[in-house]
């Protein structure tokens, strides 16, 4: 009888080891964890002539309240939000040393009734490859580039509105 009180209790701390083994399972931590959350902005206007940005002046700086969430359908994919409203998605997201970067694919947008093609403007390098958008862990900064056409008063002109948010 006290032999198989002590095959039981064998049977039993081997049955559980297994069990917990195979029910431990770690999940691959996702990257965009990180940038998830309410970030207050700065936008600062440049114009681009050919490689060279310059400032448009602080008239024409905005600021604003940004919210940033991981997408639900796409987990390559964050999504960034201001008054509700989703305002752009950045893609192709790689992890870096110091945080991560992303693209932001090109889209449409209508301001005022006008409507314009805006895209990610390469301002970010990481380790050759250029991206638009970076988050910053160790300050919790997200930095985004944008680069846009307009015509005004007849002349074309093109535009790259570099945002820097801080994580609140």
């Amino acid at each position: 009888m006290r032999n198989l009180k002590v095959l039981f209790v064998l049977f039993l701390m081997v049955s559980s080891t297994i069990f917990m083994s195979s029910c431990s399972k770690d999940e691959a931590a996702d990257i965009r964890d990180n940038v998830a959350g309410t970030f207050n902005y700065n936008m600062k206007l440049y114009t681009l002539d050919g490689t060279t940005l310059t400032y448009f002046g602080s008239t024409y700086d905005e600021t604003g309240t940004m919210i940033v969430k991981k997408n639900e359908s796409n987990s390559t994919t964050i999504d960034f939000y201001e008054g509700g409203v989703l305002e752009f998605q950045g893609t192709k997201i790689a992890s870096a040393s110091n945080g991560l970067v992303f693209d932001i694919p090109s889209q449409q947008r209508t301001d005022d009734g006008v409507t314009y093609t805006m895209s990610g403007y390469s301002y970010w390098d990481l380790a050759g490859t250029k991206y638009h958008g970076a988050y910053l862990t160790a300050n919790k900064k997200v930095q985004i580039a944008f680069q846009f056409n307009a015509t005004i008063d007849n002349v074309q002109y093109t535009f790259v509105a570099v945002y820097e948010g801080t994580k609140q």
